[in-house]
């Protein structure tokens, strides 16, 4: 599977960062890997993840210059995480950009700002975007709905976990798409630890 995701990813932030304007990502691959030959599966797979890399590239990631005046290397990174526990495969999908915007969320929502775990769940709410714009190629949470909806239909599910452990008072906060899928969708079991970057 780590050569699938890996596949993937890149090729679909190196087409999205071209029409985003932005520096082609790094993409670290890391985990348990897994074998499987569903090629149903792996076709729902790629449409979530192309969905949510296109939303890292578009709105996670900043551009270059902000990237530069943040003290930040001029390309993004993505981490994919695979792991697996108690029967389930965890993919765990996070960019190095600025976080998800508790304040947009606040006003959209009306959800207050303080309550972060109630606006991370709202992400999740049918048509709702955060992004000043709705581009071409994403909003931040337009489509997030579906996603969710999709997954939880094989037995699975998706949240959003922040990735920093205490709540800060700041605008943004750091965190990571962790989509759940039962082992026994894939045929097979985990087969070696990895760590690989691209």
């Amino acid at each position: 599977m780590s050569q699938f995701l890996e596949t993937l990813i890149n090729d679909v932030a190196k087409k999205t960062s071209k029409k985003c304007n932005k520096p082609e990502p790094k993409v670290v691959v890391s985990g348990t890997d897994i074998l499987f030959n569903n090629r149903n599966l792996s076709l729902k797979i790629s449409q979530w993840l192309t969905h949510i890399i296109r939303n890292c590239m578009d709105h996670g990631i900043e551009d270059a210059k902000t990237r530069v005046s943040q003290g930040k290397e001029i390309f993004g990174t993505i981490n994919i995480s695979i792991e697996q526990n108690e029967g389930l495969l965890a993919l765990s999908i996070q960019d190095d950009g600025r976080g998800l915007n508790l304040s947009a969320l606040s006003q959209k929502t009306g959800i207050r700002i303080d309550e972060h775990q109630k606006l991370a769940e709202s992400v999740f709410s049918d048509g709702l975007s955060t992004a000043e714009k709705v581009t071409s190629i994403s909003g931040r949470e337009v489509g997030l709905s579906s996603v969710r909806g999709d997954i939880r239909a094989v037995g699975g599910d998706i949240i959003l976990k922040f990735a920093d452990k205490t709540q800060s008072h700041h605008q943004y906060r750091p965190f990571a798409f962790v989509c759940t899928l039962p082992i026994a969708l894939f045929g097979t079991g985990p087969i070696a630890n990895f760590d690989r970057s691209a």
